[in-house]
C-alpha cells in the first residue's frame, strides 16, 4: 500500500511538474497584483484536485460504460504519457496547444484553464489516477490514501505558485538551467512509467 502511494505521488508529482508550471505561472501572471496571484495560486490547487478527484471517481465507470477496456485505457494512457514525457524531455513542455493569446482576456479563468486543466492535471495525470485507482485494492484505506496523494499534489502545487511572489523564488524560475533540469528530469520519469504502462498492456492482452 505505501509503495503503491509512494509511486502515484511520484508519478503525478513529475506530470504535473510543479516547480516547472511556476515557472509558465510567473510569465501568465506578468502584471498581476501580488493579491491576485496569491488567489490564483489558491483556486489552481483547489482546480487542480477537483480535477483529480472527479477522474478518480468518473474516469473507470465511464470507461466501462463506453465498453473500453483496462487493458486498451492503459495502453492509450501510456501513449498520452509518453507524448507529455518526451516534450518535456526535449524540452518543450507539452500545453496540449494551448495559446496563450486566446486567454490573455481571461484572467478570472487563469486557474482552471489553461493551469489546473490542461498544464498540471491534464490528461497525463488523469490517465495516471485512473490506473492507479483500479489497481490499487478496492478499500477504504486505498481509497483515502489516493485522496491524500492527490491533495498533497495539489497543495504541492498551490506552495510552488504561490511561492512565486516572493523575489527569491521568483529569480530561480527564471533562471532556464534550473526550470530546465527540471523538466528534463520529469520527462524522463514520465517516458519510464509510460513504458511500463505499454509494456503491461501488451503483456496482458496477448499472454
Amino acid at each position: 500500500m505505501l509503495l503503491s502511494s509512494l509511486s502515484l505521488f511520484i508519478t503525478l508529482f513529475a506530470i504535473t511538474n510543479p516547480v516547472g508550471n511556476a515557472a509558465i505561472f510567473v510569465a501568465l501572471t506578468q502584471g498581476v497584483t501580488r493579491d491576485e496571484v496569491v488567489k490564483l495560486s489558491i483556486k489552481t490547487g483547489i482546480a487542480t484536485f477537483l480535477t483529480l478527484q472527479a477522474s478518480i471517481i468518473f474516469g473507470y465507470p465511464l470507461l466501462q460504460a463506453i465498453g473500453v477496456s483496462m487493458n486498451a485505457f492503459k495502453f492509450a494512457g501510456g501513449l498520452i504519457l509518453l507524448r507529455v514525457g518526451f516534450s518535456l524531455f526535449s524540452g518543450t513542455p507539452d500545453k496540449s496547444n494551448y495559446n496563450e493569446d486566446e486567454h490573455k482576456a481571461q484572467m478570472g479563468n487563469l486557474a482552471v484553464s489553461p493551469l489546473a486543466i490542461p498544464l498540471i492535471a491534464g490528461p497525463g495525470a488523469m490517465v495516471s489516477v485512473i490506473h492507479f485507482a483500479h489497481t490499487m485494492p478496492q478499500n477504504l484505506l486505498s481509497i483515502m490514501s489516493v485522496i491524500a496523494v492527490t491533495a498533497a499534489i495539489s497543495l504541492i502545487v498551490a506552495a510552488c505558485l504561490y511561492a512565486t511572489t516572493t523575489h527569491a523564488f521568483s529569480r530561480i524560475m527564471r533562471n532556464a538551467s534550473v526550470v530546465g533540469v527540471i523538466t528534463r528530469l520529469c520527462g524522463l520519469f514520465i517516458i519510464s512509467i509510460a513504458s511500463q504502462m505499454i509494456l503491461i498492456a501488451i503483456k496482458l492482452f496477448f499472454f
